[in-house]
C-alpha cells in the first residue's frame, strides 16, 4: 500500500523468473501501466494488456484503487516430430494427409499437413493428450506403387518433455501400417503398407478339373524370399490365397 500525490505514474514488473510453491513458472509482463491519481481516485491512462488473453494483466479497480498485476503461467512446450514413410520405415512417402488434434478438437497445426519428402512436420505441443490420424484417397510414389491409408488414429500424450503413447492398435509386425512411436526422440513415424492384389493359386491334373493333393508350391519375390514363409502343399477343397504387392515372382 502506498500513499500518493495527485500526478501520473507507471508501473512495471521486472524479474527473470517467478515461480510458485509448486515450481510452476510464470511469464513477467512485458508492458507498463500508466495511471492518474487525482483526488483520491485512479485511473487507467495507458494499458496494453488484456485479461482476456490469456497472457498476463494489469487489472484496475477504480472504485478501491486497487491495481493487481496478474501473471500467466509459462507456456512449456515440446518439440515433437512427424515424418510419413512406407512399411519399412526407411522410403519417405508424399501427399500422406497427417491431422493432429487436441483433447478440445482442435488442428493443432491450423489445417492438416500433407507429407512431402525431405521434411518433416514439427510441432510444439503443451502438455495433454492428442490424436494423429492419416487422411486421403490414395498414396503413390514415383514408381506408381499405391499405399494404404492407416485407418485408426494414434492416441498421444505430451507431458513435460517427454512423448508416451496412449492408445495405439496398429502392429509393426503385421504387415500392415502401423505408427512408430520413439519416446526417446519425441518422433512419431506413420508406416503405410504397399496395396496388395490377392493372387489365388490351385493344383489339378491336365484336365483342369481334378484338384491332387500333395503338390509342394514355393512362391518366391525377386529377392528369392519365399512370400508364404514356407512352401504351401495342395489340399483338395482347399486353395492358396496370397496378397502381393507391385513386383515379379516365381511359382515352382
Amino acid at each position: 500500500e502506498v500513499e500518493l500525490t495527485n500526478g501520473t505514474y507507471t508501473l512495471t514488473e521486472t524479474c527473470d523468473t517467478i515461480t510458485d510453491e509448486n515450481g510452476n513458472e510464470y511469464d513477467v509482463i512485458d508492458s507498463t501501466l500508466t495511471f492518474k491519481v487525482e483526488n483520491g481516485k485512479v485511473t487507467v491512462v495507458e494499458n496494453n494488456t488484456d485479461k482476456d488473453s490469456g497472457e498476463g494483466f494489469y487489472d484496475v479497480d477504480t472504485d478501491t484503487s486497487t491495481i493487481k498485476v496478474n501473471d500467466a503461467q509459462k507456456t512449456v512446450t515440446t518439440k515433437v516430430t512427424i515424418n510419413k514413410f512406407d512399411i519399412t520405415g526407411s522410403e519417405e512417402l508424399e501427399g500422406a494427409i497427417l491431422t493432429i488434434k487436441d483433447s478440445n478438437g482442435n488442428t493443432v497445426t491450423g489445417t492438416p499437413w500433407t507429407s512431402q519428402k525431405g521434411k518433416t512436420l514439427e510441432v510444439e505441443l503443451t502438455n495433454g493428450t492428442y490424436t494423429l490420424t492419416e487422411t486421403g484417397d490414395t498414396i503413390t510414389d514415383e514408381n506408381g506403387n499405391e499405399y494404404d491409408i492407416i485407418d485408426s488414429e494414434l492416441t498421444f500424450k505430451v507431458e513435460n518433455g517427454k512423448v508416451t503413447v496412449v492408445e495405439n492398435s496398429t502392429d509393426k509386425n503385421s504387415g500392415e501400417g502401423f505408427y512408430d512411436v520413439d519416446t526417446d526422440t519425441n518422433t512419431i513415424k506413420v508406416n503405410d503398407a504397399q496395396k496388395t492384389t490377392k493372387v489365388t493359386i490351385n493344383k489339378f491334373d491336365i484336365t483342369g478339373s481334378e484338384e491332387l493333393e500333395g503338390a509342394i508350391l514355393t512362391i518366391k519375390d525377386s529377392n528369392g524370399k519365399t512370400v508364404t514363409g514356407t512352401p504351401w502343399t495342395s489340399q483338395k477343397g482347399k486353395t492358396l490365397e496370397v496378397e502381393l504387392t507391385n513386383g515379379t515372382y516365381t511359382l515352382t
